[in-house]
C-alpha cells in the first residue's frame, strides 16, 4: 500500500498570510488587482519562492508565470496545477491564491522527502484572471490556451484607460516563452469554494462537474431630463425607474428556471447626476 507524505500545513498557511499583505485592506480582504504595484509585489514574492524550491521559472507574452520541477521523464507531459494570484477590489486572502501556493507547497513537500516525479510539475499563476481591472478577464490563460491572440491583448485597455501589454512591461512580467515549451498532460485547480453550497451539504470537498457559463450585456434606457419639484409624476419620464422595474422582473425570471441559473446587475450609471 502507497502512502504519501502530507504537507506542511503550518508552512502553507503562513505563505497565504504572507502574500496576503501585499493589498492588505483594513477589513482582512485583499485588494490585489492585476498588474498593478501589489501584484508585482506578489508575483515577485512568488517567483522568489519557486525558485527557492528548484523551479524554472518562465513567463510568456501574456504575463503567466509558469515554475517548472523538472521530472525523470523529461519528454512526458506535465502536470499542470494554478490558479491566480491578482483579486476582485474587494478579494479575499484565499480565492485564487489558494491554487497557486497548494500547488507550490506539493512542491515543496516533494522536495522534503526527496520524492522525484516522472513528469515534471508546473504551477502556475494566470494573468487577470479576475479581470477587474481589464476586460476581458480570464486574460492570461485565454492567451494560453489559444484563445486570443497577442495582437487581441495588445489591445485591451484597462478601466484606468492603462494598456495591458504596456503594464505587463512596467511591472516587469512581459515575458517571451513560447506556449509550446508547456506540454499539458493533466491540469489541477484547487480552489475555494465562493459561495454556501459545501456547507449545506455538509462536505468539505467537491469536484467540478461543470463550469460558469457567462454572458453581460450593456442595456442603455433613455428617459427625459424633468424638473424634480415642478413636474407631475404622471409626466415624467424617469430611465432610472425602468431600469428598476427590469431588473426585479429579471430576477424573477431567474428565480423561475433551474437552480443553476444565476443573474446580478454589476453596474448601474445614471445620468444626469
Amino acid at each position: 500500500m502507497n502512502t504519501f507524505p502530507k504537507i506542511n500545513l503550518p508552512r502553507l498557511e503562513q505563505s497565504i498570510a504572507e502574500m496576503a499583505r501585499f493589498g492588505i485592506k483594513s477589513n482582512g480582504g485583499c485588494c490585489r488587482i492585476a498588474l498593478t504595484d501589489e501584484d508585482k509585489q506578489g508575483r515577485d514574492r512568488f517567483v522568489e519562492w519557486c525558485t527557492e524550491a528548484g523551479c524554472q521559472v518562465h513567463v510568456d507574452a501574456f504575463g503567466n508565470i509558469f515554475a517548472v520541477r523538472c521530472g525523470s521523464d523529461g519528454d512526458s507531459g506535465m502536470v499542470l496545477t494554478g490558479s491566480h494570484l491578482d483579486t476582485q477590489p474587494n478579494g479575499g486572502k484565499l480565492d485564487g491564491v489558494y491554487g497557486v501556493l497548494a500547488g507550490l507547497e506539493v512542491i515543496r513537500t516533494l522536495n522534503d522527502h526527496n520524492i522525484r516525479t516522472s513528469r515534471p510539475i508546473v504551477v502556475i499563476d494566470w494573468t487577470n484572471e479576475e479581470g477587474a481591472r481589464f476586460s476581458p478577464g480570464l486574460t492570461g490563460s485565454s492567451g494560453f490556451s489559444g484563445h486570443i491572440d497577442i495582437g487581441a491583448a495588445s489591445a485591451i485597455t484597462g478601466a484606468d484607460g492603462k494598456n495591458f501589454i504596456a503594464e505587463l512591461g512596467r511591472i516587469g512580467y512581459a515575458g517571451s516563452m513560447d506556449r509550446d515549451a508547456i506540454k499539458p498532460a493533466a491540469y489541477i485547480e484547487l480552489h475555494i469554494e465562493q459561495g454556501p453550497v459545501l456547507e449545506r451539504c455538509r462536505r468539505e470537498i467537491g469536484v467540478v462537474t461543470g463550469v460558469q457559463g457567462v454572458r453581460w450585456y450593456e442595456v442603455d434606457v433613455s428617459g427625459s431630463d424633468r424638473h424634480a419639484g415642478t413636474t407631475p409624476m404622471d409626466d415624467r419620464q424617469d430611465s432610472f425607474f425602468a431600469v428598476a422595474r427590469m431588473a426585479e422582473a429579471m430576477r424573477r425570471f431567474a428565480l423561475s428556471l433551474d437552480s443553476e441559473v444565476r443573474f446580478t446587475i454589476g453596474r448601474v450609471a445614471v445620468q444626469p447626476r
